[in-house]
């Protein structure tokens, strides 16, 4: 940045610049605190398509969690405080962290449901195993 001589007018200046950053920061850090309280209690629901096996057809990204979470409960934050190690590929229930602030981190439940209902696998046991008589 561009340097200013450092006057007594520039310094009480400088001054309340900084009392403004630390009062901004303590309220994001406040905010991000009773959000985090409010995840706790949700579950995010996702619809995905899969194939006739259960299998999913591409994988759920930050992105789709963060589309999710403001048409299912209204609640905006940005995509990259959403924090995957990889993107989810498998159908149940997975949970995500979410780095609201520098010192405030939650978790979220995400379930991962599929559009199409999955076929239950037909017993085979019974038509394996022969009569005896």
């Amino acid at each position: 940045g561009l340097a200013i001589p450092l006057t007594e007018g520039n310094e009480r200046r400088l001054e309340a610049l900084r009392k403004q950053r630390r009062s901004r920061e303590i309220r994001e850090a406040k905010d991000a605190k009773e959000l985090s309280a409010s995840f706790k209690h949700l579950i995010l629901h996702l619809k995905v398509k899969t194939g006739d096996t259960g299998k999913m057809y591409g994988s759920v990204t930050p992105a789709n969690i963060i589309e999710q979470l403001d048409e299912q409960f209204e609640i905006k934050i940005d995509r990259r405080k959403v924090h995957l190690e990889e993107p989810i590929r498998t159908i149940g229930d997975h949970e995500v962290e979410l780095r609201l602030h520098t010192e405030v981190s939650t978790t979220l439940k995400v379930r991962v449901e599929s559009t199409n209902p999955i076929p239950e696998p037909e017993p085979k046991a019974l038509e394996e195993a022969p009569a005896k008589a």
